[in-house]
């Protein structure tokens, strides 16, 4: 069964997610490239722009400085690699910023608003000539109705034109009562509109604040960021100064060592073969190097000489510069001042008596104090 790798992209607003499956062996760039593909689909199928966008690379906030890790495998981000939180964010094309979308809708709304207030003056215009209508046709049945004093039979004959007169009215009081309905319905829009975009602002000031939210916490991540690099950078100068003096003080101890290593081996030459420690040493009785290892060399029993070869017992007895034992003995007596300085400060099996006669003798060698 193959791992997968989950990886979830964020476009300002939590809504607007993509998660997908990738890999093991997927590069961070190309999982970054269908990260961006996704939520630039996401974000023009919510947002539906007047122009569709394409969101640009991403800015990758992470404790890891190395620029190669982008184009490893995730599968490699082992140990700290693997247990950073990497923070990805997609920058929104100028042209299609929160503003802009913004501005656009408000243009549509206030577009529907200039249409609405169209429709209404031409329905007051109708509704005005229809008022005109009627205030004629009640000037005609005024003179009709003064008329109707004169004879019966004319009074009967214009019978038919009032009934008609007052059906006309009627058909006009109900077209009048369904442009009332029409204003009433438009004002009820335009209420609706207004409540809209008072909402539309709300949000708009709600998501101007996730942003600013998001915004700060990104640099208090990047001022994190910042002095973790910048600890890094400390630690890592100690590190190779920590590194240095070890080095050193390996290098000195292992001198030291091997000349005790030789010691050991004279010590015992002058105990087994009855030497006097002064006759081991180069330059006793005007002898050389060569000399005093013939002379030991004759006197060894077998198991012993299988041992200790004229090289062996040249290293043992001479001290020339550049010998094991010169080596050795630089490194016994010779030392910085911070090395004695530390010696003395951390000397806890020395007794008072013995750390004060130290910073003294240290005093009258060098000519001042100790350096802790």
């Amino acid at each position: 069964m193959s791992i997968q790798v989950w990886a979830t992209g964020v476009l300002m607003d939590p809504h607007w997610s993509h998660s997908c499956s990738m890999e093991p062996d997927t590069t961070l760039n190309d999982l970054l490239h269908k990260l961006r593909e996704n939520l630039t689909t996401k974000y023009n199928e919510f947002i539906r722009p007047s122009s569709p966008i394409e969101l640009t690379a991403a800015n990758i906030f992470m404790c890891s400085t190395r620029a190669e890790t982008r184009n490893q495998p995730i599968s490699t981000l082992s140990g700290s690699q693997s247990d950073q939180t990497y923070t990805v964010v997609f920058q929104l094309p100028e042209t299609h910023t929160l503003q802009t979308i913004l501005a656009d809708r408000d243009m549509d709304n206030e577009q529907k608003l200039t249409t609405t207030k169209l429709e209404l003056a031409d329905t007051k215009s109708q509704l005005a000539g229809h008022l005109l209508v009627q205030e004629e046709d009640n000037a005609q049945k005024q003179t009709l109705s003064k008329s109707s004093r004169r004879t019966k039979k004319r009074s009967a004959a214009r019978q038919p034109a009032m009934d008609n007169h007052a059906s006309s009215q009627k058909t006009m009081g109900d077209e009048l009562r369904e442009v009332m309905d029409r204003l009433n319905l438009q004002a009820q829009e335009i209420k609706d509109l207004q409540a809209s975009k008072t909402v539309q602002a709300d949000e708009i000031q709600h998501q101007a604040d996730e942003i600013q939210c998001h915004t700060s916490q990104i640099k208090k991540q990047a001022g994190e960021i910042k002095l973790l690099k910048a600890a890094n950078v400390e630690k890592s100068v100690l590190n190779k100064e920590m590194s240095a003096k070890l080095q050193y003080h390996s290098t000195a101890l292992h001198a030291l060592h091997r000349r005790v290593v030789l010691d050991d081996a004279r010590i015992i030459i002058s105990n087994r073969y009855a030497f006097a420690l002064s006759e081991l040493q180069t330059g006793s009785h005007g002898r050389s190097v060569e000399e005093l290892v013939r002379d030991v060399s004759s006197k060894l029993n077998q198991a012993d000489a299988v041992l200790l070869h004229n090289d062996a017992l040249t290293m043992i007895f001479d001290s020339k510069h550049g010998t094991v034992r010169f080596q050795g003995n630089v490194a016994a007596h010779k030392a910085s001042k911070e090395d004695m300085s530390s010696a003395i400060a951390f000397g806890q099996e020395l007794t008072e008596l013995q750390m004060t006669s130290l910073k003294n003798i240290y005093r009258f060698a060098h000519h001042e104090f100790p350096k802790y």
